[in-house]
């Protein structure tokens, strides 16, 4: 039996596929395509994707290109490698260990003086910012009626005595007790007691300095009533001055009695000073330990509470000197430098105990060490590297390792 096959025509209109009216077999494919010229618009659609479709395999079955896989920068393989570094060898010295603490001055003698009796001030013969001497009156209060006390109890005193010795020279003739004479003699002691309490009330309208110094403060002004307790000046000796300060738990052991120590103030004074007092026992809230440095002052030109930064020169040590750039953090953040040990980079934590802008004097480094000068950033803890002087030949430069 012959197969008709399907009349293909094409025209303006599109795509038209016949078959012949005497054929009675039609495929599954012959079906389709009648259906699919039955709806022009899905065939079209149909023929445009097969057409990407093969496009893009062509693409990549046929014209595949090479593909270049970059190394990683921190790849490396093979002793060519291995990251070179620059060293440099550093050794311990002994070193005088500079502890810097922060506090303020304070005069060595500071007083408050207050009346020990209540009256009106009659005299101050002195002003603020005067320097007095030892025994100066700065405060009169008017003595009222205590100096007409005095002379009573003086003149009590003279008449007590001449009872008491009376009483005596009777006893001894037998003309008197024995009881008599003893209550005489206590009450020529009552009055003699009597002549000193008023004796002390009258001093005590004279208030006066008791060591020499500046008057400070003078709160009160002729006429005004001061009363037992008020303030009459503040009293300040200040040669020397004390510079205080505080210092923690981890430097308090390094420092001692008589340490020599430079004291910048705030006001743009350096003075050169001792420590003269270690505190034993720390403050209770922020558990540092009392400093006082003494400075001298004979001109009296440092002020008092005064801003002031301490040097303080503690025990030797042995200590490395390395330079401020080469310094940098682990993981932790903890501050250290990187060396080399066993043809390995390695970090190393260190404790700076003294520091200017460019040098640094550290603990925590061997007596003798390589230390990492260039490159230390580029390599990590435990890496291989190689340094300048290796004579198996150059690995990776810090040039040559940023290129690549």
């Amino acid at each position: 039996m012959q197969t008709s096959s399907p009349l293909w025509t094409i025209s303006a209109k599109g795509i038209s596929m016949s078959f012949d009216p005497n054929s009675k077999d039609k495929t599954s494919f012959e079906k389709l395509i009648a259906k699919l010229s039955a709806n022009k618009s899905v065939l079209i659609a149909c023929i445009i994707t097969i057409t990407l479709f093969l496009w893009v395999i062509s693409g990549v079955l046929f014209n595949e290109k090479e593909r270049i896989i970059a190394p990683a920068i921190a790849e490396k393989t093979g002793n060519t490698d291995i990251f070179q570094v620059e060293t440099q060898i550093v050794n311990q010295e002994e070193h005088t260990r500079i502890i810097e603490l922060q506090g303020r001055t304070e005069a060595d003698r500071q007083v408050t003086l207050s009346a020990e009796t209540t009256g009106m001030i009659s005299a101050m013969p002195v002003s603020k910012g005067q320097r007095v001497k030892k025994g100066d009156l700065i405060c009169q209060i008017d003595p009222g009626a205590r100096k007409a006390q005095l002379d009573e109890a003086i003149a009590l005193q003279a008449a007590r005595k001449i009872d008491f010795e009376a009483a005596n020279q009777l006893f001894e003739k037998g003309h008197t007790s024995k009881t008599q004479v003893a209550t005489a003699n206590a009450n020529y002691d009552a009055a003699v007691a009597l002549r000193k309490i008023r004796q002390v009330e009258l001093e005590r309208t004279y208030i006066k300095a008791p060591f020499s110094g500046i008057i400070d403060r003078l709160p009160l002004k002729v006429g005004d009533l001061l009363k037992t307790g008020s303030v009459c000046a503040k009293l300040i000796d200040k040669s020397p001055l004390l510079m205080i300060t505080y210092a923690g738990e981890n430097d308090i052991s390094n420092i001692q009695v008589n340490a020599t120590a430079s004291v910048s103030l705030a006001t743009g004074e350096d003075v050169d000073g001792v420590v003269r007092y270690v505190a034993e026992s720390p403050s209770g809230l922020t558990r540092t330990y009392q400093i006082e440095i003494e400075l001298p002052n004979k001109d009296e030109k440092l002020r008092d509470g005064v801003s002031a930064r301490a040097m303080i020169s503690a025990s030797n040590v042995q200590a490395t000197k390395i330079s401020q750039g080469i310094m940098t953090l682990n993981a932790l953040g903890d501050v250290g430098v990187k060396v080399v040990r066993e043809n390995k980079a390695k970090f190393i934590p260190v404790t700076i105990i003294s520091d200017n802008a460019d040098e640094a004097w550290v603990m925590g480094l061997n007596a003798r060490e390589e230390l990492i000068i260039a490159g230390q950033d580029f390599v990590s803890d435990g890496e291989m590297v190689r340094t300048q002087d290796d004579p198996n030949g150059s690995g990776k430069t810090l040039d040559k390792f940023s290129a690549k």
